[in-house]
């Protein structure tokens, strides 16, 4: 019976003396409510009054601006831009003086085909041949070849207006045969810098950190003479090509011309009967040859 009464009475004084304990000696995890005010008081005060300065925070970045120093990269390969820059001017003019001296008043004047015209209807050849032998185009120099060559019949005397005037502007085709060449050339030296900026990059082996570094600099600034050549093949490609379609435009239109005022040109008449005895020779030759297979 005494062990059932104290039994009942341990909760109890357990109870009692807890209640009696201090709240730190309770839960050594909760905090006091005094300590948890002054914390929150503290946050509001340092929120409630922000800190300022007189001086304003400058926030300094380091900002790198990376520009090309062109003074640095045509000394990375002198040479090389010299040539491909001297070849870049030389294609220009080339095509600038070309574009002005390709035009229909210079291969084929007008005036002068006029003139020719009005002395062929008037069957005055020896007059129209003076003149074509004065002047100094195409259409003249075709002209001319084909009044020396008449006596030879029609068709010698239209492949000798053909090959003048192939020979006479061979020169205007071998303007584009020079832009073709710088097409060609201009990216191989190009890269021949490029190649050369690498091998001496690459040529000592013993390097530090700023070696490094200095190395894949140089190596960008020797990529600059293949951009370079790249540049002045594909301007005188352009150059080549807007060339190209307008001379065969004009050697086809001096053609016609040609042509129509060849067919104005009287043959001499031994020639014509020539001809006309030639087919007739022809003709009992065939019929010969077909009897003997008969």
């Amino acid at each position: 019976m005494k062990k059932l009464i104290v039994c009942l009475c341990l909760p109890i004084i357990s109870l009692m003396a807890i209640e009696k304990m201090p709240l730190q000696e309770k839960n050594p995890y909760i905090r006091d409510e005094s300590s948890v005010m002054t914390n929150e008081s503290e946050v509001q005060f340092f929120e409630e009054k922000p800190v300022t300065s007189s001086k304003p925070v400058e926030i300094q970045t380091e900002t790198t601006t990376s520009s090309l120093d062109l003074k640095e990269i045509y000394f990375s390969a002198p040479i090389i831009f010299t040539l491909l820059f001297a070849m870049s001017v030389y294609a220009l003019t080339l095509w600038v003086v070309s574009l002005l001296t390709f035009k229909e008043k210079n291969f084929m004047p007008k005036e002068f085909s006029k003139t020719l015209r009005h002395h062929l209807f008037q069957k005055d050849e020896d007059k129209a041949l003076e003149i074509s032998a004065r002047e100094n185009n195409l259409l003249a120099k075709m002209m001319t070849a084909a009044f020396l060559t008449k006596n030879l019949g029609p068709q010698v005397m239209i492949d000798s207006m053909k090959s003048e005037g192939r020979r006479a502007s061979s020169p205007f085709w071998q303007r584009l045969t020079v832009l073709n060449d710088i097409v060609m050339i201009a990216p191989m030296l190009g890269l021949l810098g490029t190649v050369m900026g690498m091998f001496y990059a690459f040529y000592d082996i013993n390097r530090s950190v700023e070696s490094i570094n200095a190395l894949f600099d140089g190596l960008g600034i020797a990529v600059g003479t293949t951009v370079f050549g790249l540049l002045v093949a594909i301007a005188s490609m352009i150059f080549s090509t807007t060339l190209k379609y307008r001379l065969s435009r004009l050697a086809t239109l001096v053609e016609k011309e040609a042509l129509s005022l060849a067919r104005l040109i009287i043959l001499p008449e031994n020639n014509a009967k020539e001809q006309i005895t030639a087919l007739q020779k022809k003709t009992t030759e065939r019929k010969r040859t077909v009897k003997a297979k008969g």
